[in-house]
């Protein structure tokens, strides 16, 4: 069966998406520099479920075979993104990101290097 897509709705999500995707890196960049920041052990804690969850997907395979597409989204320094059209709605849960995000490192191993999370607007 064929995925059917609202391509205005996807844009809007994606331009959302990439709005966020520069607060998203900046932060990543300040925890692993300071993994121990001021964030809160909420958060913490949610960041470390959103770890967990999205573990298999260090295999590029394992994300395919569940649904993630290649959206044909590409940023220097950030990445090719894939995305599950099924979950993208306006739940945020942090086990079940709309996206992720692989870089290529030149040996055409795709590296897991983000998740992001997405609304259709």
């Amino acid at each position: 069966m064929k995925t059917k897509f609202d391509f205005p709705k996807l844009a809007r999500a994606l331009v959302l998406m990439l709005a966020c995707c520069a607060i998203f890196v900046a932060n990543a960049f300040v925890i692993k520099a300071n993994p121990d920041s001021s964030l809160s052990k909420a958060t913490q804690k949610e960041l470390n479920r959103a770890r967990q969850a999205t573990a298999r997907y260090h295999n590029i395979n394992h994300a395919i075979a569940d649904g993630f597409i290649d959206i044909n989204v590409f940023f220097p320094q950030m990445g090719y993104h894939y995305l599950k059209p099924d979950i993208l709605d306006a739940d945020f849960d942090a086990e079940k990101p709309e996206l992720l995000v692989y870089a290529d490192f030149g040996n055409g191993h795709m590296r897991l290097v983000a998740v992001e999370y997405a609304v259709p607007i």
